[in-house]
């Protein structure tokens, strides 16, 4: 139980940029002086050197334990808020969020040490449980970091800098402490080649899932608060007031994702035909873009603009924790443990290219119209990730921990 509790601590601290989340977009374009152009290339660049740097940190994570391997996701976390905050060259901004992304690589053997400690304990069938409240647990801080994230801001636009310096501090603690058992080294089974793990038709149908569905509702989430932003500034309003009005509707995604990763347990137990729950998720991407191509593009009042963009944003949020829940259960359900790690390394991996897919789109987008615009291309993604959802929404409804190493 006291490793369950630790590792909802850590998941709570060191999953992310705690602040940086909530004030990325403003604090680099007002105080680093970037464009819409400039912030979508540096993420652009940083997920092509995530991608490039996939088979070093995959050879170099078989070589670690789990336990080492989230220490060093945490400090690459610490590293990269340092370059965020002080440095002044695009250059240190694409290795900043190199970093950022790399460290998630790491971070997903956490996945498997709640999986061991869980299996240890006699209760594997508590991982959506125990997953969930790590969840619940980011979702409650960032929540509350959203109340007060824009007035620090209007303060000094430093100040939630520093404080996201200070959180990841914490969850490097987290991270040291955080550990699982030791086995008898005959016990572990070796771990498989990546071909062996590619080979694998979930894995496929996660690499499509993750190109279309994922990238979409991620640059969502990392990309609307400029879009509303965008459209704030058009209506004529000043920056602290835009600032506080970002603040709030972050702020209320905030509560939708508490209320989500609330429910998800629950809804996760009581839902008999587990794959309806992929298909609604499916579903709800393409309701995302809907309401986000229509907040940014509809020639109306600015509120109803911004109420439409809201709803996108919050749609996307709903969906985020509870797709990554799911898809960590049908990995450690469907795969042999010695697949497990290397399959969710790839899993953040083929996100990372969804990602990489949308932001080179939108390059190629902003060079000719605006980023308002943008959102309607992104519909054609939101579409085509439903066609996979369903034929990987099947491996839900299966549960064999057993399967047999190959």
């Amino acid at each position: 139980m006291k490793s369950n509790i630790i590792y909802v601590l850590y998941h709570t601290f060191a999953i992310d940029l705690l602040f940086w989340i909530v004030v990325n977009n403003l604090f680099l374009t007002s105080v680093k002086g970037m464009t819409s152009f400039d912030i979508i290339l540096i993420t652009l660049l940083g997920l092509a050197f995530s991608i490039v740097l996939y088979p070093l940190i995959n050879l170099i994570n078989k070589k670690l334990s789990n336990h080492v391997s989230i220490i060093i996701g945490a400090c690459c976390l610490i590293v990269s808020i340092l370059l965020f905050t002080f440095c002044r060259t695009i250059y240190g901004f694409v290795i900043a969020e190199t970093l950022h992304l790399v460290s998630s690589l790491f971070r997903q053997s956490a996945t498997v040490m709640l999986k061991n400690n869980l299996h240890l304990q006699g209760k594997d069938e508590q991982f959506v449980k125990w997953k969930s409240l790590g969840q619940l647990g980011y979702s409650i801080i960032t929540m509350v970091i959203a109340i007060v994230a824009g007035i620090f801001f209007n303060i000094n636009p430093y100040l939630p800098m520093y404080l996201c310096l200070a959180f990841t501090i914490v969850g490097l603690i987290f991270a040291i402490l955080y550990n699982e058992p030791k086995v008898e080294k005959q016990d572990t089974p070796p771990q498989a080649k990546l071909k062996t793990v590619l080979k694998r038709k979930i894995i496929i149908l996660i690499f499509f899932m993750n190109l279309f569905g994922v990238g979409t509702y991620s640059f969502f989430l990392t990309k609307t608060t400029l879009l509303l932003q965008t459209v704030c500034e058009n209506g004529g309003m000043e920056l602290a007031k835009i600032s506080l009005i970002v603040s709030g509707v972050v702020l209320a995604s905030r509560i939708l994702r508490v209320l989500s990763n609330f429910l998800m347990p629950i809804i996760y137990k009581k839902t008999k035909k587990k794959n309806n729950l992929l298909i609604s998720i499916g579903v709800a991407i393409i309701l995302a873009a809907l309401s986000l191509a229509l907040g940014g593009n509809l020639p109306t009042n600015i509120i109803v603009n911004i109420v439409l963009i809201t709803l996108g944003l919050l749609i996307a949020i709903s969906i985020r924790d509870l797709y990554s829940t799911l898809e960590n259960k049908m990995v450690v359900s469907n795969l042999p443990e010695s697949e497990q790690r290397q399959a969710l390394m790839l899993g953040n991996i083929f996100g990372n290219f969804g990602r990489l897919l949308l932001n080179g789109v939108t390059l190629l987008i902003l060079g000719l119209t605006t980023l308002n615009n943008v959102y309607l291309y992104l519909l054609i993604f939101a579409v085509a990730q439903i066609f996979v959802v369903i034929p990987l929404s099947k491996y839900l409804d299966t549960d064999t921990n057993q399967v047999s190493e190959k």
